[in-house]
C-alpha cells in the first residue's frame, strides 16, 4: 500500500524524540518526564502505539524559552 499526499505539508515529516531520548538529552530520569506529563507540565506529547513522542520543534522551542540570561 502507498500513501498519496495531497500537499507539501503532508509530505514533510517532523522528527520526534521518545521519552528515553528526551530524558537523555535533558539528563533527567524518564520518570520525571512521566510526572510532568501527569501534571500537564512542559511539553505537549503524542501517544502512538503506546509510545510517548515529543515533537522536536517543541523541544527546541522549550529549550530556547528556558535560557536564563545573567548580568555579567
Amino acid at each position: 500500500t502507498s500513501i498519496n499526499f495531497t500537499n507539501k505539508e503532508d509530505r514533510e515529516v517532523e522528527p520526534f524524540l521518545n521519552q528515553k531520548e528526551l530524558s537523555q538529552r535533558w539528563s533527567m530520569s524518564p520518570r520525571t518526564l512521566e510526572n510532568w506529563r501527569t501534571h500537564n507540565k512542559v511539553l505537549n506529547f503524542s501517544k502512538i502505539g503506546g509510545q510517548v513522542l515529543y515533537k522536536f520543534s517543541d523541544i527546541i522551542e522549550y529549550e530556547k524559552n528556558s535560557i536564563v540570561e545573567t548580568n555579567k
